[in-house]
């Protein structure tokens, strides 16, 4: 596919001479930046986010701890503006910093920022040399659904053009989503709740085409809740790829390591863990997390509909027991079924998975119905690993993330039950706790 330009009416900032002054006084650096012994870091920030808040307190520290030269950019109205704007702004950065440093620059990016360079390399193809690697924390690259979610009335320029198959997105990815003699990782999570989806690696912020050297990463961790009622932590894993046989193996490493007795499996709808659980983990129920479930569903109605839509479906999970529950999601799901037949079918394809949780004890429901628990671990692990930001290998990954969940851990086994032991009891047949504690529910990030 031949390269071409999103509008050719456009007008780039860097012809017009009175924004020279602009684009520089945009972007402030580090000693070392000219004819730099080390690579150069170029620090992009996120939507809504200066130079400052993204980097000061962390990134560039960390980086000057290490005598590593950077520069950061503060996009014009902090990334809220036009995106082709920034990717001017970008392209006077990399052809700066190459110019002064004398050898190809590193690119690292948070959300839009990991995004972004993308726009500059994808239309200004001479900055492909000055590149050696494009690093995304959470990066864009596909958009994301929660703009229909919070775009309902209006939204700013940015946001609109990250929507999931906007124009914007679009004409980004219409080429190559890689250049040759470029190195791309991109980390994020399962649960991000800005950029979705990003369940596997076929997320938006995964790359997949062009001859440059890709690596997305995923950090996966299982918690559970053990046969005396406390929340623990199972393992911990960085997967290139989660496929079903990243998944797989991941499960057999923890049955390896003494896993058993799993009674129920909640995460998000993921092909390849779910075929994974029933390979590894024979006789464990699966429940769909409800919270995915239900932004699964509301993508398929109309933006103005959603909140009627979404408060129907909720009607189910205040029934007061399992039969009434069912009969529920059945009267619901005729109830949307003129109008929204995708959901209608949705809803009748997901009964089993989305209600799993109504075979076990009532006073379980509220933990086992969804994936929020994790949710909340995987953000405290993202804050805390967001103030090291580039590690140079798995092993550094683990290292630290590895340390944060052992602290938590500790916490967990000194806190109040997450499950009773009354509600255990409950439980046909009864849980056997054995010398070392056995995982009853396996949550899985």
């Amino acid at each position: 596919m031949p390269e071409f330009s999103v509008n050719p009416a456009y007008r780039p900032v860097a012809n017009q001479p009175e924004a020279r002054a602009q684009l520089a006084a945009a972007m402030e650096c580090s000693a070392g930046v000219d004819h730099a012994v080390r690579t150069p870091v170029l620090l992009l920030p996120g939507t809504g986010a200066s130079a400052k808040d993204n980097f000061s307190w962390n990134y560039e520290p960390a980086l000057d701890a290490r005598r590593i030269p950077w520069c950061a950019i503060t996009f014009p109205y902090v990334g809220n503006g036009d995106i082709q704007v920034n990717g001017e702004y970008m392209v006077y950065a990399i052809r700066t910093m190459y110019a002064r440093a004398g050898r190809p620059i590193a690119i690292v990016g948070h959300s839009q920022g990991g995004m972004v360079p993308r726009w500059a390399l994808r239309f200004w193809p001479d900055t492909r040399a000055m590149v050696d690697d494009v690093i995304g924390f959470a990066p864009s690259n596909h958009g994301t659904t929660q703009t229909q979610l919070s775009c309902r009335d209006s939204c700013l320029v940015s946001s609109w053009q990250q929507a999931y198959m906007s124009n914007f997105i679009r004409v980004l990815n219409s080429f190559h989503e890689t250049f040759p003699g470029i190195s791309y990782t991109n980390v994020y999570t399962h649960n991000d709740e800005i950029v979705r989806p990003n369940a596997d690696d076929t997320g938006s912020s995964s790359l997949h085409t062009g001859d440059g050297r890709i690596a997305n990463v995923a950090t996966v961790i299982a918690t559970a809740v053990n046969a005396d009622g406390h929340r623990e932590i199972l393992g911990l894993e960085v997967l290139t790829s989660e496929d079903g046989a990243g998944w797989t193996a991941f499960l057999r490493d923890l049955v390896a390591r003494g896993l058993s007795g799993v009674r129920l499996v909640i995460s998000d709808d993921h092909q390849g863990l779910v075929e994974a659980i029933g390979a590894v983990l024979p006789g464990a129920s699966w429940q769909r997390c409800r919270t995915h479930f239900m932004r699964n569903a509301l993508c398929l109605v109309p933006k103005g509909t959603q909140q009627m839509v979404a408060a129907t479906i909720r009607t189910v999970f205040v029934q007061p027991d399992a039969a009434t529950a069912r009969e529920q999601w059945r009267r619901v799901a005729d109830q949307l079924r003129a109008r929204f037949p995708r959901v209608a079918q949705l809803l009748d394809d997901a009964e089993d998975e989305v209600l799993a949780y109504l075979a076990f004890p009532q006073e379980h429901w509220r933990q086992i119905w969804s994936n929020n628990p994790q949710e909340r671990l995987n953000k405290e692990v993202k804050r805390r690993t967001d103030v090291v930001g580039i590690f140079p290998n798995d092993r550094a990954v683990i290292r630290l993330v590895g340390a944060i969940l052992a602290e938590q851990n500790d916490e967990w086994q000194i806190a109040r039950r997450y499950f009773s032991a009354e509600s255990l009891a409950k439980l046909s047949p009864p849980m056997i706790s054995d010398l070392l504690p056995t995982p009853s529910l396996v949550e899985a990030a």
